[in-house]
This record gives C-alpha cells, structure tokens and sequence, in this order.
C-alpha cells in the first residue's frame, strides 16, 4: 500500500508539472510569461533609478555636511581669531589705563605742589605788604 500510494503522488506531481508545462509552452501561458517577464524588467528598472535618485539625493547631502563642516570649523577658527585679538586688545587697554592711572596721580602730585606753592607764596607777599606798610 506504500508503494501505492507513492506511485500515485509522483503520477499526479508528474501530471501537474506536465499541466503546467504545457501551459506555458501554450500561447496563453507564452504571453503570461511575457507579462511577467515585462513586469519584472520594468520594476527592476524602476528600482534602479530610484537606487540612482536616492545616491545623487544621498552624495548632496553629503556635499552639504562636508560645506557645513568645513563652514563651522572657520566660524570657530574666525571666533577664536576674534577672541585673541579682544584678549590682546583688553591687555594693551589694561597697561594703558595702569599708565593714563600713575600719570594723572603724578598730575595730582604736581597740582598739590604747584597749589602748595601758589599758596605759599601768596601768603608771603601779604606778610610782605602788610609789614612795608607799618
């Protein structure tokens, strides 16, 4: 009965695959093959360019975050530029305001001296005058 029963599946797998077989030599399952055939090329056409879009849309973007990049890093050169420059300019303002400071106190010193004087000297010549005139 196994043998039977084996003899009868490979008869009706021997019968499909030959059903089929004559099918697609047909001129039915000829044009069915065809169809297929074009659908596939078609679609295999149509991923290609997709995949070809996709790379052009992929090496943009690409060209785009290398200019970017390159743009960030010369801001940030440009902005350390600029630091160093302010650095150096608030220490050359800081030595020239430590100067402009010791000269306006010796300008001070000198105004003292030359009030001191005036004063001294106006006190003397009153002294002098009222004593000439006794």
């Amino acid at each position: 009965m196994n043998n039977l029963s084996e003899i009868l599946v490979g008869a009706g797998s021997t019968g499909a695959l030959a059903a089929v077989w004559a099918f697609l030599r047909s001129a039915t399952g000829r044009a069915l093959v065809s169809r297929i055939r074009k659908s596939i090329v078609s679609e295999t056409q149509s991923l290609r360019a997709a995949i070809e879009n996709l790379a052009q849309v992929v090496e943009t973007q690409g060209q785009s975050i290398e200019w970017l990049r390159e743009e960030l890093t010369n801001t940030r050169r440009e902005l350390e530029e600029a630091r160093s420059a302010l650095n150096d300019k608030e220490n050359r303002l800081a030595v020239e305001n430590e100067k402009l400071r010791k000269r306006v106190a010796e300008l001070e010193a000198q105004v003292k001296a030359l009030e001191a004087a005036l004063a001294k000297r106006t006190r003397s010549r009153k002294s002098t005058t009222t004593g000439g005139k006794k």
